[in-house]
């Protein structure tokens, strides 16, 4: 992996504007163990992500998780950085998530589960700044592709495969995207329509842009959604898998070896009643057997989802898997993992 030879300042004015409470306090989740706090870390005590400017990590094991809405989170450890997605320029009736993508300016790898425009709109262009490599299945490195990245930062993976990078590796698995009946996605439609201020001229021009950056290909479900599971050089496991669909041989077979993980980052989200979403979220949870959960997915897509409450879905895992910490932090919130001694915080 490339490193970077050091940290790159913080964002000034801009930054400033757009982060109002820049310095927060952790919330201790588990026990200090052997003697050390996480809670010191500077990643912890700013809402800038490292991404944009803010501080790395300061000691080798502590893991810095941010989610950056939609199902795009960045993983921050020692001096490198991974987007998991990347649709930053949001549109209009979707949150503001605090900066733009013209504002990211560092990353080592990004990684891509599929290639919907609310997961890879803004890969390219922060791709290009950055220099980060990027991973993705063939269809979504093949709009990359087309969209002017060379093949030099181009990882295809039709899952299977594995990558070794500084400090980690990463395995691709064939996923499966989320399904719905079309009854379903005609009614909500219909609901979002009916209940929200209509689009003036313009910002139906920026939805259409916005949506225009990614692919509708059919394939994509079968074929082009990825989940990835990271292992640290100090053991640590962490799965992401940005949609909520069925589970497939792939991931059967690669948790028949690999039993659990410390970290799961699975999606929530399609189905509006939360009973029917959890009935297809909770068993890949269940398959991954984290430690600790983080749902992603969950708010809204203006014009497609809404906005999933995901106390419901805590209550499932908790009464199925108690031994879970189900964790839901804000936009660009960090939370911090000692990753040898597990210990969590939410700042």
């Amino acid at each position: 992996m490339h490193r970077f030879a050091g940290r790159r300042q913080f964002l000034k004015a801009s930054a400033a504007a757009l982060v109002a409470a820049p310095f927060l306090r952790p919330t201790q989740l588990f026990a200090q163990q052997d003697g050390y706090s996480v809670s010191d870390d500077p990643t912890l005590s700013t809402l800038i992500q490292t991404s944009v400017g803010g501080p790395s990590p300061a000691s080798a094991d502590v893991l810095t998780i941010r989610w950056l809405g939609c199902a795009n989170h960045e993983l921050a450890f020692r001096d490198q950085v991974v987007l998991l997605d990347a649709w930053y320029d949001r549109g209009p009736h979707n949150r503001p998530l605090g900066f733009a993508p013209q504002d990211v300016t560092r990353a080592n790898l990004i990684i891509n589960g599929h290639a919907h425009f609310d997961h890879i709109a803004d890969i390219a262009a922060v791709a290009r700044q950055t220099g980060a490599m990027v991973m993705g299945a063939p269809i979504s490195i093949g709009y990359l592709r087309a969209q002017g990245l060379p093949d030099s930062q181009l990882l295809p993976t039709a899952g299977g495969e594995h990558f070794d990078f500084d400090g980690y590796t990463v395995d691709a698995i064939l996923a499966h995207h989320s399904v719905l009946p079309t009854e379903i996605l005609s009614k909500l439609g219909e609901v979002l329509g009916a209940d929200s201020p209509p689009l003036t001229p313009a910002e139906q021009q920026q939805a259409a842009e916005i949506g225009a950056r990614g692919l509708w290909d059919p394939k994509i479900i079968t074929e082009g959604t990825i989940a990835y599971i990271f292992t640290f050089d100090n053991g640590f496991r962490l799965i992401y898998r940005n949609s909520a669909g069925p589970i497939t041989d792939a991931e059967r077979a690669i948790m028949s070896q690999v039993d659990s993980t410390d970290l799961a980052i699975v999606a929530y989200q399609g189905h509006v009643v939360a009973d029917s979403q959890i009935a297809i979220t909770l068993p890949i949870v269940q398959l991954y057997n984290p430690s600790i959960y983080l749902p992603t997915h969950h708010d809204t897509v203006a014009g497609f989802f809404i906005d999933q409450a995901t106390e419901p879905l805590f209550m499932a895992v908790r009464d199925t898997l108690p031994a879970v910490r189900s964790v839901s932090p804000l936009y660009r919130t960090p939370v911090g993992i000692d990753m040898s001694t597990k210990q969590l915080l939410v700042a």
